[in-house]
Formats: C-alpha cells, sequence, structure tokens
C-alpha cells in the first residue's frame, strides 16, 4: 500500500497546451511534468525551462520529495498519519547543509526519520548526483512502500519494491544510471495516482530484473544546461565527413565509447587549467604505448589495424563568447576554430590533427569538451579520439 503523499486528482483538469518551452508534447515524461508542475512539487527555472534531461541530485531529490509529502500524512510516517514527524534540528543535520539553505528543512526532518544517511565524514554532499537505486531507496523509505526483504544487493528490496508498483519508468536500465528530473517527475506522477486517467498501456515499466547488478559507465561530462551537446557532435562528425568525402574516403561513425575517454580527458584539463597529450606518470608529451595503456584502464582496446597505429589523440582549447540565452552555435564557433587549424596543417611538413581527420585506418571517432564557464561564455578544452574497431567489451555507457 502506498503512502498518502499527493492527493489523487483528475488529470483532466490539467492545461493540455505546452507549459515549458524545453518539454514538447511528445516527450516522454510529459504529462508527469504537467501535473508536478501544476500541483507544486516540481517547478521550472526562471528562465522558464524545466530542463527535464538535467541530472538530479541529492538535495533536490529530497526536496521533491518532501514537497510532494504533506506533513499531515507524515513524511515516512505511515499513510493514516499516525507517525509524527520529527521537526528538523540544524545542530543535529549534516556539516555541508547550511540552516538557511533552501532544502536544509527537507534534508534535516528526512535524516531525523532516518530516511537518509550521511557520509562518514559527516557530510550529506547535496550537489551530488542520483543514482536510481539510490532514489529507489530514498522514495520507498519516504512514502512508507512495503519493502520485502530478500535480493542479491543492498537495493534491490526498494527496486523491486518500486518496480512492483509501476513507479519506475522504462528509461531505467542500469542500477547507477543517473536519474534525470523528468524521470522523478515521471516517478511522483505514477506515485500520485494520477496516471488513472491515462491509458495504462501508454505507461512502459522498467525491467526490474534487468536493472538489478547491471551497470553502465558514466560520462564525466558536465556541459552548460544551454549547450546542445549532441548536436556539437553531430556537427563535428559532419565536418570530419565533408573533408573525407572530399578525398573518397569513408566517413567516421560516432562511437560513443570514445566520447567518453574524450570527455574524461578533456574533464580533467579543465581541472588542471590545461591541456596536453602527456599521461599521469610520464613526462612524454605524446608517449603512444602510455596512452593505449590509458585507454585499457578505461576497458577499451583496440583491434590491430596493420598500419602505423590504431588510435590517435587530437586536442585544443580555445575560447567562446555568449551573452545569454542559448549558446550551442557560439560554442559551435569556438571548435571550428579548432577544427579549422587541424585541417590548416594538410600539406605541410608536420600535420599530425590533419592525418587523424584523413587517415583509412581508423573507423570511429568521439568528442570529449569541457567547458570553464564565465560570465559571458568560456574556456574550452577539447579532445578528439580516434580508432579501429574496439574489441574489448566495455560497459555500455550510461543513458
Amino acid at each position: 500500500m502506498l503512502g498518502a503523499v499527493i492527493a489523487v486528482m483528475a488529470f483532466s483538469g490539467l492545461a493540455q497546451a505546452q507549459v515549458f518551452p524545453d518539454v514538447a508534447i511528445d516527450n516522454d515524461n510529459y504529462l508527469a511534468i504537467e501535473y508536478v508542475n501544476q500541483y507544486g512539487s516540481m517547478t521550472g527555472y526562471a528562465d522558464g525551462t524545466f530542463r527535464p534531461n538535467k541530472a538530479l541530485n541529492r538535495a533536490e531529490l529530497v526536496k521533491v520529495v518532501f514537497a510532494a509529502s504533506s506533513i499531515e500524512d507524515g513524511f515516512g510516517g505511515d499513510s493514516d498519519g499516525e507517525n509524527q514527524v520529527t521537526e528538523p534540528n540544524a545542530e543535529q543535520c549534516f556539516a555541508d547543509v547550511p540552516e538557511d539553505a533552501w532544502f536544509a528543512e527537507a534534508v534535516c526532518i528526512a535524516k531525523a526519520e532516518n530516511i537518509i544517511g550521511g557520509y562518514d565524514d559527516g557530510t550529506f554532499k547535496p550537489d551530488q548526483k542520483v543514482s536510481v537505486v539510490e532514489a529507489a531507496k530514498i522514495i520507498a523509505l519516504a512514502k512508507g512502500i512495503e519493502v520485502s526483504e530478500g535480493g542479491d544487493f543492498w537495493y534491490s528490496p526498494y527496486v523491486r519494491a518500486l518496480g512492483n508498483e509501476g513507479v519506475l519508468p522504462e528509461s531505467f536500465e542500469y542500477a547507477n544510471q543517473e536519474v534525470s528530473r523528468g524521470e522523478l517527475a515521471e516517478m511522483m506522477w505514477r506515485l500520485s495516482g494520477a496516471e488513472s486517467a491515462a491509458d495504462p498501456s501508454l505507461l512502459s515499466r522498467a525491467n526490474v530484473a534487468e536493472i538489478e547488478g547491471s551497470t553502465c559507465s558514466p560520462s564525466p561530462e558536465d556541459m552548460p544546461e544551454n549547450i546542445d551537446m549532441d548536436r556539437v557532435r553531430e556537427t563535428w562528425l559532419g565536418w570530419n565527413n565533408d573533408t573525407r568525402a572530399g578525398l573518397g574516403l569513408a566517413g567516421y561513425e560516432y562511437e560513443p565509447q570514445l566520447g567518453r575517454t574524450a570527455a574524461i580527458w578533456s574533464e580533467r584539463a579543465e581541472n588542471l587549467g590545461y591541456i596536453s597529450h602527456t599521461r599521469p606518470g610520464s613526462s612524454a608529451y605524446y608517449d603512444y604505448s602510455l596512452i593505449g595503456r590509458w585507454f585499457a584502464d578505461l576497458g577499451v582496446e583496440f583491434e590491430r589495424s596493420g598500419g602505423r597505429s590504431d588510435y590517435v589523440e587530437n586536442i585544443a582549447w580555445e575560447y567562446y563568447s555568449c551573452n545569454d540565452g542559448e549558446c550551442t552555435d557560439e560554442l559551435i564557433a569556438g571548435i571550428r576554430k579548432s577544427y579549422d587549424f587541424f585541417v590548416g596543417e594538410k600539406g605541410r611538413a608536420y600535420s599530425p590533427h590533419y592525418d587523424s581527420i584523413v587517415s583509412p585506418n581508423y573507423k570511429y571517432l568521439g568528442l570529449g569538451i569541457a567547458v570553464d564557464e564565465t560570465a559571458n561564455g568560456g574556456k574550452f578544452y577539447l579532445t578528439v579520439h580516434y580508432g579501429t574497431e574496439i574489441t574489448s567489451d566495455p560497459d555500455p555507457i550510461c543513458p
């Protein structure tokens, strides 16, 4: 029996017009987002967007669960409200939860009710992203969902409990997959009972058996919300393939595993404040064998091509400017400078970047970009990985 957390209301009363400009009517979570927005458990940002694909953090999750629950019903209490909610006590909360933080009340009550726990150092880590299994545990405890013991993993009872109630959407495939704002809205909508006003056949469910024990490799890429990285990647791939087509070469295919390794290297560059090919433990600027071992440590190994190399890495950095709003075009204009620099090596005695673009050895590429933001744009670090067929079996990339 689900805890009484949100009054069941007829969904027909919701406005049917698109409310958020970044949530189209054909979005998988559209109905859920409209619902939670109308009833106040989740709202949009100051710029009018909802950002459904943005990864959820721990503070947001607890705050939303708290907002979707009434004090009378009990935050983590019984559905009849018999359990009393413990008043928050800032002194007994977490070292990194300021008393005046927007999420402080929800987090401190959740801790007092033993719904959440902190880390060994006494922190809550409010900005840390939330995985499917972490969200399942917090939601199950907060909502008073009946949980049965058993399973191979600590999270098995919680995932199974939410799965049995039809709360987990089909977009969840891996235990460590990050939860997006749109997916949390979907879960809160399904928990509310409001889905009864929709066609039940449209409510696809996650395969709980497949989620348990399955993991994916998260990308470290953390781009600004106003940049569409899918379009950036497609644009970069298009430039490469236009150049190759002009020479009668087959086009590259985009490889998400190489996108992940490229993003890892670019993120490292952002943290250091500079980018180079030099791997930790070496002073050589470009040590081919050491880079190969670096790829292998990330689970990526390449088919031997019989040519000069089986993989290569191109890097660059540049600035881009964007004063306001959507900045994808501005970033694309910035990385075009890097691409033009690479291609500009054509015909020169030293042309490693251009050679990578037109090499017949490689079949795949991946692009990773990290942005050190400023008020009007930022400095970006760009890594491109080219390679032959991947012969290893790395974990799939998280959605």
